[in-house]
């Protein structure tokens, strides 16, 4: 393994917010023709996801006739569902009023329960020039020495908040407000487990796209593989810690993955 996995308790202040916090009149809206969308406000905040978080697998294990999948987000859960297979237990609203009804009421009465404790997860992460082709010019236009812009950002641990854009994408934050870049103006292809920054979040590239985020490292960690069981090594809820390796360590662990 080149990676470890800890158990990483959520701290007293947060756990407390996340068990008070109780959205009083969630936004309800179609997404498309077969889904709609929870929304709980505008805010990225780590009780508001853990509550959209801890919903959606709430609601997902309800087993709704026709629910295909449940998403949770920063702060919103959206619901995919079987149009036909709704309707069928709907009567006379259309699946989506079905929906909308039964989940808005259920809500009121809904009661978050207790976070599970959620996984640390170490990232090595190589921050040479080599692979980290934005990290001199981000560090210069911050006038402040690479290794600086890299010990602020492997000080922090980042939170998980979704998955999304291409499978194993993970969105998280917060980045140090003095480290945070607006995204490129142009978008370029980016190497498999790039290391991205764009405004106070950050992510990985799982596989070689192109990408329009600040691109100040990479990691030997293979995060999309379909033969797994979750094919994504990343999921909702996780808390990360990059782990800085020399080239050298890179190419060995890239080698050995």
């Amino acid at each position: 393994m080149i990676s470890r996995r800890e158990p990483a308790a959520y701290g007293a202040s947060q756990l407390i917010n996340y068990l008070h916090y109780m959205p009083v009149t969630p936004t309800v809206y179609p997404l498309g023709d077969q889904a709609l969308t929870i929304q709980f406000g505008n805010a990225i905040d780590p009780a508001v996801n853990q509550y959209c978080i801890g919903l959606a697998e709430t609601i997902a294990g309800m087993r709704l006739p026709g629910i295909r999948d449940v998403i949770p987000s920063y702060n919103t859960v959206s619901m995919v569902y079987d149009a036909i297979a709704v309707a069928a237990v709907a009567g006379n609203v259309s699946p989506y009023e079905y929906l909308q009804q039964k989940i808005t009421g259920w809500i009121a009465g809904y009661t978050p329960v207790q976070a599970e404790k959620r996984e640390l997860v170490k990232v090595p992460a190589c921050f040479d020039p080599a692979v980290a082709p934005d990290l001199p010019s981000l560090a210069a236009s911050r006038n402040i020495s690479e290794a600086e812009f890299v010990e602020r950002f492997t000080s922090v641990t980042y939170r998980v908040y979704l998955l999304g854009f291409i499978p194993g994408f993970a969105y998280m934050g917060k980045v140090d407000e003095a480290l945070a870049l607006p995204r490129k103006k142009e978008p370029c292809l980016v190497e498999p487990g790039s290391i991205g920054i764009a405004g106070t979040q950050t992510g990985i590239y799982p596989l070689a796209v192109p990408g329009g985020w600040n691109i100040i490292g990479r990691t030997p960690l293979l995060l999309f593989d379909k033969k797994n069981d979750p094919p994504c090594f990343f999921q909702p809820g996780d808390e990360v810690r990059f782990v800085p390796v020399t080239l050298h360590e890179f190419h060995y662990l890239n080698a050995n993955n």
